[in-house]
């Protein structure tokens, strides 16, 4: 056979968010070409299988050319001005004036109704004397392209480009029919695809979720496959299988000024110069209240590889005997693994605005153009780990019908799980009993000398116990932390994981007559737990030392880590391997309500324990930065709550580290769903089923990746963050059919192009997704809330129902009056994780097709897809973060409407941001012979 699959945007709808705007903006360029062929049959050679019985093949190539589509990528990028180091005309991120750039060396307040600590060389307020900009600063914000448009709040900068992918995929079977018992089977896949990613893979360290970053995405794969079946005899069969699968990614950066030499950047101080690979910059990090969405490109661990290779062996063996059908069988599993660390080798520096944060000029592209950092982090060394793990499993189960109406199915699993350790004994992990405060680093305090708080104040270090007998900071000091194989085991987890897992299932035919059966199950699943999980232990001291330091010149930073305290930022797992546990059951009736019609409903439930969560376990306590003694004494006293607090890592109870991230074993779950489907089986040309699904699905994480707070009680938790899933959908509806459409003429040669077609669609609507708000303020974080780094943070404020999150008018998908601030000493309870639901989705598919008879068992098959066939906008996507003027100030600056009624802001406050895809058509032909 041989076949193509073609898409055009030219064949496709445009967006509601290109369409609403004037001039309109045109549809991204798309297109896709998918091209192949199989053929199969006997192999025969002169003397060997003449009766072509023994041996055959299968080939298939399948070819992809593709131009997908880019969404539109809107960003802040530096204006011609502030790439001088002039901020008068600059703008925050609601697009009005912000000329406030504070000059931190006068001590004096700096705002729109007290300018006299800012910035205003020859007069001209926010412009920045050309003896205080930093050379290498200026260079930075260099690197990005200039504003290309001026009509968005506080936006400068739009990009549309697509991705041109090229892929192939072969495939080759071999079956041989060795003896009448015994069939043996070879496969061999492999598939290429090299692309030239317009903005590259943020996750990878190589590029940019705002502007065009060409990225070469190398991603090669391939698989192999050999299995045996034999019948011992006529009541026992056996399977025997192995298979080796291999993949890789590779990610290098392809534009010019993301390279040191080229950005005019070799004079960047670095903690480790000779841990940065392939010459790439930092990853300059800007954001805070005033610069939404700005621009960056993520190239602090670039370039990346990783490869995985798996090898898997099964054997099965069934027995058949009486009303019996037995099987016992055993899997093993290998994977090897190798690949780049996640950690930022090449750096990665904060600009963002932060009023915690001495030097801070209030805007985070002046603080790159004086060299001010929020925070500066780079790991000292570039590694390659090589993880691997072993999976054993075996089973027995039984298939028993004692009687003609009633059938038992039971068995058990047995899981024997090792870890997933480097085998190159690089990484590290923390061990929380193990850390001991009294032989812990000290961090040096700052403290002024020559002079009161503020102008006058020559900042210093100094060691608490005046350099008394004990330990000074240093990053070889790292109590707690222990490198595979030294006070360690090589796995850095304990043992491995034995786990039993029994099943059961039964089925009853009440009637006798299989009209009304009815059907349960229960039993017990595990897993291996991803592995980010033990990827991330890599980028742990003492194995590699991830230095910060936070509140910083770029002028005075030392090489070798040699800065007045860089702590070091873990990344650990719990100690107790375990993998994570579903409880899983299920009770249904099914019924035949006429010959062809069968209408099914079941009750489906299960619970997840031991499930991956993430827990920063060196958290500030609440009110931290509230309380005197945690004040840094060179700053000048403010009337904004915990804005002259010490650096976070000072009040972090595992001294002398900064962030501890654990990932532990606390997540869990629940899901419960009512399932019923009415399915019309083909017959005279018509087929129909039609599901509902009312489920409700709890948690306390959405996923691996969920952040927790530490040292919460279990009802604390719950309180906290038991809710909701973002992934709950109660309501769930699929209809779909296939209608034969009868003939229309009896004319023949009409009836070649008119007769014979087949109708198809599917018809789903499905709840939205459950969302929660969130907030900015200008120069507030969440030390000046909850006191401490965000864990747990302070949420918004209700003040009325604020609706059910989605509505007919798509600027207001939420009662904006219903929000406020949070304020000063908050527990992080102000409201719940999520509280109101995105828009349904509701989306027809359809698809027409015909087969044409060309010459004996020759056909030729047309088809058309048409996906969102009604062209029915769906929301996908709300703007869900309040920009509150300040504290005491709960005016939203971000509304979709002006105080005049006129529409401002299309992706304001409250507005649809995302759409589903238009009306899409595919068309299919395909010739077999």
């Amino acid at each position: 056979s041989g076949y193509w699959y073609g898409r055009r945007s030219a064949w496709d709808a445009n967006t509601w968010l290109n369409k609403r705007v004037t001039p309109i903006i045109p549809k991204a360029t798309t297109s896709r070409n998918d091209s192949g062929y199989t053929i199969g049959g006997p192999m025969t050679f002169p003397g060997f299988n003449e009766d072509k019985k023994k041996l055959f093949f299968f080939w298939s190539q399948e070819f992809q050319r593709r131009v997908n589509a880019a969404t539109l990528h809107q960003t802040r990028v530096p204006t011609a001005l502030e790439r001088k180091g002039d901020f008068s005309q600059s703008v925050d991120s609601s697009g009005n004036p912000f000329p406030y750039i504070r000059d931190a060396s006068t001590g004096l307040p700096c705002s729109a109704s007290n300018t006299s600590g800012c910035f205003q060389d020859g007069g001209v307020l926010g412009r920045i004397p050309a003896n205080r900009l930093y050379a290498p600063g200026l260079a930075i914000l260099n690197i990005f392209p200039n504003p290309n448009f001026s009509a968005g709040q506080g936006l400068n900068y739009v990009s549309q480009v697509g991705d041109a992918p090229k892929r192939r995929e072969d495939l080759l079977r071999m079956d041989f029919q060795a003896t009448s018992n015994w069939r043996v089977t070879g496969r061999y896949m492999h598939d290429n695809e090299d692309i030239l990613q317009a903005y590259g893979t943020t996750w990878a360290g190589n590029g940019s979720d705002q502007l065009p970053t060409p990225t070469l995405f190398i991603h090669p794969g391939s698989n192999y496959m050999l299995s045996a079946t034999g019948t011992l005899n006529n009541s026992t069969s056996l399977e025997l299988s192995w298979g080796r699968a291999a993949n890789s990614l590779n990610y290098q950066l392809q534009l010019d000024p993301l390279f040191r030499k080229n950005a005019g950047l070799t004079t960047l101080p670095y903690f480790y110069p000779d841990a940065v690979q392939g010459d790439y910059v930092p990853w300059f990090q800007f954001a805070g209240g005033r610069t939404g969405n700005a621009a960056q490109y993520q190239t602090d661990r670039g370039p990346f590889t990783n490869e995985n290779i798996t090898q898997d062996a099964i054997a099965n063996l069934t027995k058949v005997w009486s009303s019996h059908a037995a099987k016992m069988g055993f899997y093993f599993q290998h994977s090897f693994k190798p690949q780049s660390l996640f950690a930022s080798f090449n750096s990665a520096i904060s600009f963002t605005d932060n009023a915690s944060n001495p030097f801070d000029a209030s805007y985070s592209y002046a603080n790159a153009a004086l060299g001010v950092f929020n925070n500066y982090t780079q790991a000292n060394k570039f590694a390659i780990p090589e993880w691997n793990y072993k999976n054993f499993e075996w089973y027995g189960q039984d298939n028993w019908k004692p009687s003609s109406r009633f059938t038992l199915d039971y068995g058990v699993r047995f899981y024997y799980l090792t870890p997933q350790w480097d085998t190159t004994l690089q990484a590290s992990n923390f061990l929380p009993d193990q850390f001991d405060p009294s032989a812990a680093a000290r961090l040096y305090y700052p403290v002024c000398v020559g002079g009161a708080p503020g102008a006058g104040c020559v900042r210093r270090g100094m060691d608490p116990a005046l350099i008394a007998t004990g330990v000074t900071p240093s990053l070889t000091n790292t109590v707690g932390a222990f490198q595979a194989g030294k006070g360690i085991n090589d796995e850095l987890q304990k043992g491995n994981a034995f786990r039993v897992s029994p099943r059961v299932g039964v089925v009853y035919d009440l009637t006798g007559r299989g009209t009304t059966i009815v059907r349960g199950g229960w039993g017990i699943f595990y897993d291996r737990p991803q592995g980010n999980q033990v990827f991330d232990m890599i980028t742990n001291a003492p194995g590699v030392l991830n230095s910060r330091v936070d509140f910083g010149q770029l002028q005075t930073l030392t090489a070798g880590g040699n800065d007045p305290f860089p702590t070091l930022g873990l990344n650990p797992s719990a100690f107790g391997f375990k993998p994570p546990r579903v409880n899983q059951w299920n009770v249904g009736i099914q019924h035949k309500v006429w010959s062809q019609v069968i209408l099914d409903v079941a009750y489906v439930g299960s619970t997840s324990s031991d499930l991956l969560r993430q827990v920063q376990i060196n958290a500030l306590p609440l009110g931290a930065t509230f309380q005197p003694q945690n004040q840094d004494p060179t700053r000048v006293p403010s009337s904004t709550f915990g804005s002259t607090a010490l650096p976070n890592d000072f009040l972090r109870p595992y001294k002398g580290y900064g962030g501890i991230r654990m990932w532990d074993y606390s997540g869990y779950g629940n899901y419960h769903a009512l399932q019923t489907s009415v399915t019309r089986r083909f017959d005279r040309g018509f087929m129909f089923s039609g599901f509902y699904v009312w489920s409700k699905a709890l948690g306390i994480n959405n996923d691996d990746f969920a952040a927790g707070a530490p040292n919460l009680t279990k009802e604390q938790t719950k309180h906290l963050d038991y809710s909701l899933t973002s992934y709950d959908r109660p309501h769930n509806v699929v209809l779909n059919s296939i209608y034969q459409m009868p003939e229309v003429t009896s004319n023949k040669a009409l009836g070649v192009l008119a007769n014979n077609w087949q109708l198809s669609g599917v018809y789903r609507w499905t709840s939205g997704r459950p969302y929660g708000v969130g907030f900015s303020i200008p120069g507030i974080g969440q030390a000046n809330l909850a006191g401490n780094d965000g864990n747990p943070g302070a949420r918004i404020v209700l003040l009325c129902d604020p609706g059910s999150g989605w509505s007919s008018d798509p600027y207001r998908q939420l009662n904006t009056a219903c929000f406020a601030p949070p304020q000063p000493g908050s527990k992080g309870d102000e409201s719940s994780r999520f509280f109101v639901r995105a828009p349904p989705q509701n989306n027809l598919d359809m698809s027409l097709s015909k087969t044409f008879a060309v010459y004996k068992q020759t056909k030729f098959e047309f088809r058309v897809d048409m996906f969102n066939a009604l062209n029915h906008t769906q929301f996908t996507g709300v703007n869900a973060t309040a920009n509150f003027v300040s504290l005491t100030d709960r005016t939203i600056t971000n509304l979709p409407y002006d105080a005049s009624g006129a529409l401002a802001r299309p992706n304001g406050f409250g507005s649809i941001n995302g759409v589903a895809a238009p009306r899409t058509l595919q068309l299919v032909t395909r010739v077999t012979f």
